[in-house]
């Protein structure tokens, strides 16, 4: 096991603090992940056939990214929406500044 897994652990617990210290409520995390969870099943419902290896590998491939994407844009909108996420504030901690 290298190195930065227990650093990045560490990082992830110190930023969840740093959350709740700043009144964030972990129910809002909670409503966004669930409306993540249905919006991906109702679209893997969808592109179900499409996960079927007569489709082929790049049909397969497009269908996972389809469903990454939109999995990341419902989380996004979703906790933006509830007030968890502060766009301005991701980008800061994304860029280091």
């Amino acid at each position: 096991m290298s190195d930065a897994a227990p650093s990045l652990l560490r990082d992830i617990v110190y930023r969840a603090a740093q959350r709740w210290k700043a009144g964030r409520c972990w129910y809002s995390d909670a409503f966004a992940s669930a409306v993540m969870g249905l919006g991906l099943s109702g679209l893997m419902a969808l592109l179900h056939p499409y996960f079927d290896p007569a489709y082929g590998l790049l049909v397969q491939i497009a269908a996972l990214a389809l469903l990454i994407g939109v999995g990341i844009s419902i989380y996004f909108a979703i906790a933006t929406a509830a007030g968890s996420l502060k766009p301005r504030t991701l980008l800061k901690e994304l860029i280091g500044r």
